[in-house]
């Protein structure tokens, strides 16, 4: 299990971390799970009670940990182990479907007082539908890499971020900006006003112990 930082540029110190999980050797998540096809529920509820168990101890007041949740373990009931659930934001991808269970348990989720992240977010299907659900509240929304990769060489990346932004503003969400793998994109986001970011110039995935062994600092890699 690694965890990488997810920054709050205005102050700046860290709003928490990502939990996300690699093999032994290396593999990526991706494959780990096709290697579990079969029992995808299973072995998501198995990384899930793992990114708590070891995510827990980096936490300091105020700080949340993000768990990525597959939409197979939502159709089939979270049934997760007991938590903290203010310290917890699950995120889902946008291109999750919202079937009658997954509903449900996004609902039970929230009224146990976790909130949730809009994963990959204008990547694939934007669902702008979502944002104005009289039950579905995310309070964060994760703009896909893509769009922070496109900073430098498509004038319209610039104005889509800005508008997402404002329109996040008005909404109530934190918008977080994926992807940040040099100063100059985090110093156009700053100017774009967005806040909230993560990528590999801010800090690379990184196990619990080492996190707890060394100061912690922008840029830090």
């Amino acid at each position: 299990m690694r965890f990488q930082p997810i920054w709050d540029m205005n102050e700046p110190t860290i709003l928490g971390y990502e939990a996300t999980v690699i093999g032994v050797h290396g593999e990526p998540a991706a494959m780990l799970f096709k290697r579990h096809a079969s029992h995808i529920a299973a072995f998501d509820r198995l990384l899930i009670a793992m990114a708590y168990r070891e995510g827990k101890k980096l936490l300091q007041t105020g700080q949340k940990l993000f768990i990525n949740i597959h939409p197979r373990t939502l159709s089939s009931g979270v049934s997760i182990p007991r938590m903290e659930s203010a310290n917890i934001v699950f995120e889902i991808t946008e291109k999750t479907s919202f079937s009658g269970e997954v509903k449900q348990e996004l609902r039970e989720l929230q009224q146990q007082g976790f909130q949730l992240a809009v994963d990959d977010y204008g990547k694939q299907f934007s669902n702008l539908d979502r944002l104005i659900s009289d039950w579905f509240t995310p309070r964060y929304l994760k703009l896909d890499r893509s769009f922070t990769a496109a900073l430098l060489r498509v004038e319209r990346a610039q104005l889509v971020i800005r508008h997402t932004q404002e329109l996040c503003n008005k909404l109530g969400i934190h918008l977080i900006a994926e992807g940040v793998e040099t100063e100059r994109q985090q110093e156009l986001l700053q100017q774009l006003g967005v806040r909230f970011m993560q990528g590999y110039y801010l800090g690379y995935p990184a196990a619990a112990e080492s996190w707890l062994r060394r100061p912690v600092a922008a840029n830090d890699e």
